[in-house]
């Protein structure tokens, strides 16, 4: 009588673990810019961002450059928590003080091809203006 149960239970395991490593790195490739307040994202004044996700889903880097300088570029180093089919919970290195704006969990939540959201996951959204992130070029 046990042996179903325990069945149904590795099910219910295997079908999360596979769920969480379902996030498809090909949504984050490309150029992209971010719009907070419903402006053209896609502008030569506006920063820009390619993302890289480590072999193993584990890092994030963000290299961040503005096309109208030319100057050297920033980049921002993040620890992969966790993820779903379209979202990749991160937290930025180094900002762990709770007053330090970048602390905590933040999701990058894909809303459909070519298009994200930044929030905090641990805040509703509601409560702060989150960017939109626009893929701008591939």
């Amino acid at each position: 009588m046990r042996l179903p149960v325990i069945g149904v239970g590795v099910l219910v395991v295997l079908g999360a673990s596979q769920h969480a490593s379902a996030f498809d790195r090909a949504e984050l490739a490309g150029l992209w810019a971010e719009s907070l307040h419903s402006r053209y994202a896609c502008t030569p004044s506006n920063r820009y961002q390619r993302f890289d996700l480590s072999a193993d889903g584990q890092h994030l880097v963000i290299t961040i450059q503005q096309k109208a300088k030319a100057r050297a570029s920033e980049t921002l180093d993040l620890d992969v928590t966790r993820s779903d089919e379209h979202s990749l919970y991160v937290q930025f290195k180094g900002h762990s003080e709770p007053a330090d704006p970048l602390a905590g969990e933040w999701a990058i939540s894909m809303l459909g091809p070519g298009v994200y959201r930044w929030h905090l996951a641990s805040e509703h959204e509601a409560l702060k203006p989150a960017p939109i992130g626009v893929r701008c070029a591939p």
